[in-house]
């Protein structure tokens, strides 16, 4: 399979549970497409115990946009740059994030 939409799509398809279920989704996807053995016992506890990946990130895009804890210059500068291209694309907008 290639391209990350590609085979999010092919595991949806194909595990009905993975629709409703990111935690599973990606389970699922480092598993089948990145090729990583995951025991057992961390499918359960991610599944059941763990915090949402996205919500993670999501608190550590306020704290960075607050100006605290920022990524290393070389992390700014990509953001930046898809930021303006973003930008020159979609009319100015900036993306919601």
């Amino acid at each position: 399979m290639k391209g990350v939409y590609t085979c999010v799509r092919y595991i949806l398809a194909h595990y009905p549970n993975a629709r409703s279920n990111d935690k599973l989704l990606m389970l699922i996807y480092w598993k089948m497409v990145d090729g990583i053995d995951i025991p057992k016992e961390f499918w359960y506890a991610f599944l059941h115990r763990a915090t949402p990946p996205e919500t993670i990130r999501r608190a550590r895009q306020k704290i960075q946009e607050a100006g605290d804890y920022l990524p290393d210059k070389e992390t700014l500068e990509k953001r930046r740059k898809l930021e303006e291209a973003y930008r020159r694309t979609f009319g100015g907008k900036k993306p919601n994030t």
